[in-house]
């Protein structure tokens, strides 16, 4: 960030950016208050790498002209081999001794640089190819680097990925949900509020800078993830008889989870005041329905993660294994649970039967229901501090 507008615009001047990126960082130079601000998504390592690449060829090429004229295919090979050790052992061996923190905050920002870097590069290859020394229009060089530094940039998606497994493995840890609840509550639990938190803060917040592409790759794998988690989990985790009114708490569980995308995938398209905006035909307003279709693809894309879910608990709120049997319903409603899933969800419901205290609320007892199922009050507690 940068309040400094002479700094800010030899900043842009220096560096190797992104097709769409020039204009669009142009605007950030007249922010309402009037007061100059701007925010560019790289480091200052950077503007300063692109400084010393530029200076280091620009010096290198004068004392070529000036004192060499023969064996120019040699002095080449010199001048990319120099230019190519700047990317390699300069820039990118000591990013990636780095990427051994477990910060998710600085690999996200190493991930960035690393994105840079690589456009960098290869904008440096074709200066290469446009300016031989050997004057040969025909020769194309690339600069081995922007390879090294795409496959930098892989390992630091790797990296970031693995830490957000882990947190959410983590947090998962901590879900401990009231299968045998008589009561439907009135908020999530939570637990799953705690997830939905860390998601949101995660990709509105921490990797908020992130190129577009690994973010949305980032948000449908743990999206994606989570909700083959608790699947299993309802299919595998659960006791033998569950009740009903446990199946609608843990469906606002899921619902809250679904919840947190529409914050994630914010409208990018702000509304024009109506004396500004452009025409339909214009350039901006093209640019503008793209990204809005693009977003609204991505929302329904992560919303389908939730599909299967959703049919599993619809099935078990309907309890009706027969619906399920209708294959027109079946095809309809259920098309992704199984035969046996079917008869194992229908038959883990328990059916509410009338007891000597029925007009109390809290004492209705349900068939197939064991006493050693019952959750306690504080085992959420108790297995956080037995966690060692």
């Amino acid at each position: 960030t940068t309040n400094d507008r002479n700094l800010y615009e030899k900043v842009l001047k220096i560096c190797w950016l992104k097709e769409e990126e020039p204009e669009k960082m142009k605007e950030q130079q007249d922010p309402a208050n009037g007061d100059f601000l701007a925010t560019l998504p790289f480091s200052p390592l950077y503007p300063m790498a692109c400084t010393l690449a530029k200076k280091t060829y620009g010096k290198m090429v004068t004392f070529l002209n000036s004192f060499y004229q023969h064996e120019l295919y040699h002095l080449n090979t010199i001048l990319v081999k120099t230019m190519d050790s700047i990317f390699q052992k300069v820039v990118n061996n000591k990013i990636r001794s780095k990427l051994d923190t477990t910060s998710r905050e600085e690999i996200a920002q190493i991930l960035i640089n690393l994105d840079y870097f690589v456009i960098a590069a290869r904008e440096f290859s074709s200066i290469l190819t446009r300016e031989n020394i050997i004057q040969n229009p025909d020769v194309e060089i690339r600069l081995a680097s922007a390879e090294q530094l795409t496959e930098s940039r892989k390992y630091a998606e790797t990296k970031l990925i693995e830490l957000i497994d882990s947190k959410v493995s983590d947090l998962m840890e901590f879900v401990e949900l009231d299968w045998v609840a008589t009561t439907i509550k009135q908020e999530p639990d939570i637990s799953i509020r705690d997830i939905a938190q860390f998601l949101e803060m995660m990709f509105t917040s921490t990797l908020v800078n992130l190129p577009y592409s690994v973010k949305t790759l980032l948000i449908f794998r743990e999206f994606d993830s989570l909700t083959r988690r608790f699947l299993e989990m309802l299919l595998n985790g659960t006791p033998s008889t569950i009740t009903p009114q446990s199946v609608l708490n843990f469906e606002m569980d899921m619902k809250f989870l679904e919840g947190i995308i529409s914050k994630i995938f914010p409208s990018e398209t702000k509304e024009l005041p109506f004396e500004s905006s452009p025409s339909p035909d214009s350039p901006l307003q093209s640019d503008q329905a793209r990204a809005s279709n693009l977003i609204e693809n991505n929302v329904r894309s992560l919303q389908s993660t939730f599909t299967d879910l959703k049919q599993h608990i619809q099935l078990m709120k309907a309890n009706n294994l027969e619906e399920y049997k209708d294959p027109s319903i079946r095809m309809r409603k259920y098309p992704r649970i199984r035969p046996e899933v079917a008869q194992l969800l229908v038959s883990k419901v328990a059916i509410p039967s009338p007891s000597p205290s029925a007009g109390d609320g809290d004492n209705t007892s349900y068939r197939g229901q064991s006493p050693t199922e019952s959750l306690t009050a504080n085992s959420r507690i108790a297995k956080f501090f037995n966690r060692g």
